[in-house]
């Protein structure tokens, strides 16, 4: 059983870790774009290209949103299995 459990911590954690290297990368990459793409909207006052970044920025800040709360999923699973193992 307590094999188990510290199998299942150690997947989690490496799970979490993939993640947030993922994820931080991709948001790096992705705000790079966001800042050019706003500096180019504005610089043209082009409404479809302002809109375009709004929107774009939109779904940029609701995917951090939902990474994070995959995270806190995860830990929270960790959480939980080193509760478990303390009490076995």
């Amino acid at each position: 059983r307590r094999h188990e459990t510290v199998r299942n911590l150690r997947n989690l954690e490496e799970e979490r870790e993939s993640r947030r290297r993922r994820t931080s990368t991709c948001a790096l990459i992705a705000v790079f774009f966001l800042f050019r793409l706003w500096l180019e909207a504005l610089a043209s006052s082009d409404s479809s290209l302002l809109l375009v970044a709004f929107l774009l920025t939109s779904w940029t800040f609701r995917w951090v949103q939902t990474n994070r709360e995959t995270e806190e999923e995860i830990d929270r699973a960790i959480h939980e299995s080193i509760q478990r193992a303390d009490e076995d």
